[in-house]
């Protein structure tokens, strides 16, 4: 007796039909279809396996993330909103009265993360929508734009902006539009202290004073511009860094108090820290002016004043100070200098708190992208002072903070936004290509907390595989069931057949890398919190955003002339901070640091003030001895002179006792 056996529903016929296609292979194929239909019905509505459970959304988990959205438009708070999206994308974003959006993304104070290879469609869809139901809601808002004034983000929300009442300021370094933010306003308190330049000289001097004792300002400016230089990734040297940010540091200090000294509060800026460090013999005008200097700044230079010897070169003292000078050099070219010296007039919507944004607000950051080096570090310092500065309690609304082309720039700070901030307004846009970008620019660590600290997750075609391979395996594994149907047939002379039926089930992705690798513009994969049920929250689903091309080009055409005339109207009103010859000042700084900063003491050994805020340790010394009263215990320097602070003054004298002497002689101040 002859047996065979094949997985099939009829017997074998003796000849193939005409089609030369095996019928039972024809059945086998679409009783799978059919089988593999189900499984991702059953997924699509809710329904997981035993062994994998990974699914899609379905309508109503994804209604009722809508729901929660309209609830926070309906209802703001400063840390409880929503975005929408008005589709077909396109032109400007629906009215709230008129709001039928059918995609919306609730808890935005959890972070948004988007992600998508050129081409693929993500700002179009999602960065600039998002922006902009922010403007219609009046939310406060930051934006960085990476291309601005050649196509960037700016040219379409500035002008949707203020159509919505908002103020609008912008920094944009080598753009005659630009405003000014001197970021050595950063350094203690500066002029807010006293408020206009019209105050008496004496508390000006006395404020840039105090405020050079502010190293821990100086140093996290330093450490944001050396992160943000052309080579910041590279490997450090493990001795030239860390004294590079010392003697840098000690720089920015420096520069408070030459102002402090000669009066002037506009000398403390960006290029008077480039023209210290460039003095020639430096490290012998330190060591010459030791006792004019204030303790703390000096200390700010011990790495280049403790091994001096004049009658060597060092090349350890040459090695520091270039390395400081090459990490200042893209930032204090003639053309980006207007923007960061002189009285800071960026952002200023509140004379009384001048870095305030909140209400209908909108600060933009613009980067000259093909001077990207030049333009970035001081950008990056002052997007991250001023968000700092705003994420605390007593908003009013949220501070929606869009980073496109978040690769571009290094602010681990970004990381406490999304993780400590969140309560205090903070609601992070977060846009990159592939994931490589970030762990390119952070690391991988900084990589993966990015990653899970933002809630919402918005996938297109990242254009690349790493990040396909990583969306696919970390959406899961769905369960495919399949019921095997076999039959056999006996020939011979008892003849007959049998059948049996078997199940298996199969552990598949939820979606293979190489579909998401084939998405077309503006299909995604949308991750969102408020997606799902009372068991289970973030559950996936793919959408294909609706785009009308012709209504998008008429818009942004619009929008860039009124973006061409709001940019001429700021040209025209700006001050002639522009027309400034930057040459001609480094000329005048570098005068005046000679007067100051002699090569050689000018008193030929002794040293002597005639200012009434200054005693040098022989006066003060002598002072004490004439009154019986021992003060060796202070080890006061005799030929150093000490300034004595304004509270210690009365009537343009000196006033104080043994006891304010200690402070006199040992200022309270951090070390370098």
């Amino acid at each position: 007796m002859k047996s065979a056996t094949q997985i099939s529903q009829v017997p074998t016929p003796a000849k193939p039909p005409a089609t030369g296609i095996d019928p039972s292979l024809v059945m086998t194929g679409g009783l799978g279809l059919v089988i593999l239909g189900v499984s991702i019905y059953q997924s699509r509505n809710g329904k997981t396996g035993k062994t994998a459970t990974a699914r899609w959304a379905n309508a109503g988990e994804i209604s009722n993330c809508n729901k929660l959205a309209k609830a926070a438009i309906a209802k703001p708070k400063f840390n409880k909103a929503a975005y929408f999206i008005t589709e077909p994308i396109g032109g400007a974003p629906a009215a709230l009265d008129k709001l039928n959006a059918r995609v919306m993304f609730p808890q935005i104070n959890r972070g948004v993360l988007f992600v998508g290879g050129a081409g693929a469609g993500k700002t179009a869809n999602f960065g600039d929508p998002a922006v902009m139901s922010a403007i219609v809601q009046g939310y406060a808002i930051v934006l960085y734009d990476f291309k601005f004034g050649e196509g960037g983000q700016a040219e379409t929300v500035i002008p949707l902006a203020i159509k919505h009442g908002y103020q609008v300021r912008i920094l944009a370094p080598g753009k005659r539009c630009s405003q000014v933010f001197n970021i050595l306003d950063l350094i203690g308190k500066g002029l807010e202290k006293f408020g206009h330049l019209e105050d008496a000289i004496e508390r000006i001097k006395a404020i840039l004073l105090e405020d050079s004792k502010d190293a821990a300002g100086c140093r996290e400016i330093v450490a944001i511009i050396s992160d943000n230089t052309g080579e910041s990734d590279a490997k450090k040297d493990n001795f030239f860094d860390p004294a590079s940010v010392s003697v840098l540091s000690g720089a920015f200090a420096a520069a408070k108090w030459v102002a402090s000294e000669l009066a002037d509060p506009s000398l403390a800026n960006i290029l008077m820290v480039n023209q210290i460090l460039s003095l020639p013999n430096l490290t012998k005008r330190l060591i010459a002016n030791k006792a004019k200097i204030p303790a703390w700044i000096f200390g700010g230079f011990t790495v280049l004043t403790s091994g001096y010897d004049p009658e060597k070169k060092s090349s350890a003292e040459s090695g520091i100070l270039m390395t400081c000078l090459k990490t200042l050099a893209p930032v204090t070219l003639p053309n980006y200098l207007p923007a960061f010296c002189g009285t800071s007039t960026f952002p200023n919507f509140d004379p009384q708190d001048p870095l305030k944004v909140d209400g209908k607000h909108m600060i933009v950051f613009g980067v000259d992208k093909d001077n990207r080096n030049s333009t970035i570090p001081l950008v990056a310092t002052c997007m991250d002072k001023i968000i700092s500065r705003n994420l605390k309690p007593g908003r009013t609304t949220p501070l929606v903070i869009s980073l496109d082309e978040f690769a571009t720039l290094k602010l681990k700070i970004v990381l406490d936004w999304l993780n400590q901030e969140r309560f205090n307004g903070a609601s992070l846009i977060i846009g990159i290509q592939y994931i490589g970008q970030i762990e390119a620019r952070y690391g991988r660590e900084w990589s993966k907390g990015f990653l899970a600290s933002c809630a919402t997750k918005i996938w297109f075609n990242p254009g690349e595989d790493d990040t396909a391979q990583y969306l696919s395996k970390s959406l899961g594994e769905q369960e495919l069931d399949l019921e095997n149907k076999s039959q056999s047939i006996n020939s011979g002379k008892q003849g007959g057949s049998s059948r049996s039926t078997s199940r298996q089930l199969h552990r598949i992705p939820l979606i293979e890398a190489h579909v998401i690798r084939q998405f077309p513009q503006g299909h995604c994969i949308i991750e969102s919190p408020g997606v799902g049920n009372k068991q289970k929250i973030g559950v996936p689903y793919e959408h294909q955003f609706s785009f009308n091309e012709e209504k998008s080009n008429a818009f942004k055409a619009k929008n860039k002339a009124q973006f061409a005339e709001i940019i001429s109207t700021i040209e025209a009103a700006q001050a002639d901070a522009n027309d400034i010859d930057y040459s001609e000042e480094m000329a005048r700084y570098n005068e005046l640091l000679e007067q100051l900063l002699p090569v050689e003491a000018t008193t030929g050994g002794s040293t002597s003030t005639n200012r009434k805020d200054q005693l040098t340790g022989k006066q003060i010394i002598a002072k004490f001895n004439k009154g019986g009263q021992d003060i060796s215990d202070l080890k006061i320097e005799s030929e150093r002179v000490y300034t004595i602070p304004p509270k210690f003054m009365k009537n343009g004298s000196p006033n104080f006792n043994k006891k304010d002497l200690a402070e006199i002689v040992n200022p309270h101040a951090p070390t370098f």
